[in-house]
């Protein structure tokens, strides 16, 4: 019993760190996935608007030129009550942004971040050694005549 919990302490000691970096590489990786796939689809869009323009679309073109340089056409009608308040016009490039995924949590993440600590895993280590010297030495087999087999 004591020579189990001994092990499990060193198989802890040792690979709960790397699943706690595992876990955290792969974090970092999807997030760059997902910030990758924005700018792709922001691209995307830029392309269809640069395209747009080029065409002529002249609801785009005026709106471009409304949101960018604030020109209006002479034939635009101006609420004068609400000059207060700046209302922009919508944007002209929209597009979905992915989710980001979620930070990685639970006891198994905690427990190896706290064993990054050198210190920690020293006196972990030093415990289990010394739980699997005690479970020798307290649970050996007896010595001598007096001990028969049946």
């Amino acid at each position: 019993m004591l020579s189990g919990a001994g092990v499990c302490v060193i198989a802890a000691v040792v690979l709960l760190p790397a699943y706690a970096s595992r876990m955290e590489t792969e974090y970092r990786r999807d997030c760059l996935r997902s910030e990758n796939a924005d700018r792709l689809a922001e691209l995307a869009a830029l392309e269809k608007l640069e395209r747009d323009l080029r065409n002529g679309d002249e609801v785009l073109i005026q709106r471009h030129a409304e949101s960018t340089l604030g020109l209006r056409p002479d034939s635009a009608i101006v609420d004068e009550y609400d000059l207060s308040e700046t209302v922009s016009p919508p944007p002209l490039v929209r597009f979905r942004r992915q989710e980001r995924p979620d930070n990685p949590s639970g006891v198994l993440i905690r427990m190896g971040q706290r064993l990054k600590n050198p210190a920690t895993r020293r006196g972990l280590s030093l415990l289990a050694v010394a739980m699997l010297v005690a479970a020798m030495f307290l649970f050996q087999a007896p010595q001598g005549e007096s001990y028969r087999r049946y």
